[in-house]
């Protein structure tokens, strides 16, 4: 943590103390497909470490140009991913009829009695 913090932000720390905090015990696994009563299950543990510099911390100031970090290729890539991700959902592939705007302007002309209804010979 020290080494990562001097050479990505220049801050000097002085000293790091590092803990693991457990999760609290609780019945069952949340991930299960089926619930087991009287299982006890522990969460995955969590490492949190402090430190203390010589100086505060300020988080360095947003770049004008962002032209060296490709920010506007990531964008773009983002929203190609959502797109794609938006094609696979199951609501996506059917829109209703094509002709769904056309059923629905006839249908308001009927309800206006602007068209007659005429039923189809088939």
């Amino acid at each position: 943590m020290r080494d990562y913090l001097w050479h990505a932000y220049g801050v000097r720390c002085t000293r790091v103390r590092s803990f693991v905090q457990q999760q609290k015990i609780r019945q069952d696994d949340p991930s299960r497909k089926r619930p087991m009563p009287r299982r006890w299950y522990r969460g995955p543990s969590i490492k949190k470490m402090t430190v203390e510099m010589d100086k505060p911390f300020a988080w360095p100031e947003e770049p004008e140009d962002w032209t060296p970090y490709g920010r506007d290729l990531y964008q773009k890539a983002e929203a190609y991913s959502e797109k794609e991700q938006q094609k696979m959902m199951p609501d996506a592939r059917y829109d209703g009829p094509e002709d769904g705007p056309t059923l629905r302007e006839q249908a308001e002309r009927l309800r206006r009695g602007e068209e007659k209804w005429v039923p189809s010979r088939d």
